[in-house]
């Protein structure tokens, strides 16, 4: 039971932490290349926060186990 809640806080803080790098990232790319705002969260986070389900799909496909 310790191991399991030291596990999930350690991965509570961790989602945490990456949540404010991809933000910061997000901020720092909208300066960059002149994005506004609504489009830097539309388009960058939207798809970083996909990228889990695109990899399973792509796994899957590449597979041959899509069924």
């Amino acid at each position: 039971m310790l191991l399991a809640g030291a596990l999930f806080i350690g991965s509570a803080a961790a989602v945490w932490l990456a949540g404010i790098w991809l933000s910061d990232t997000t901020d720092a790319l909208e300066r960059r290349f002149g994005f506004g705002e609504a489009i830097g969260g539309l388009l960058i986070l939207a798809i970083t926060t996909n990228l889990p389900e695109i990899a399973i799909t792509t796994g899957a496909a590449v597979s041959g186990d899509l069924g």
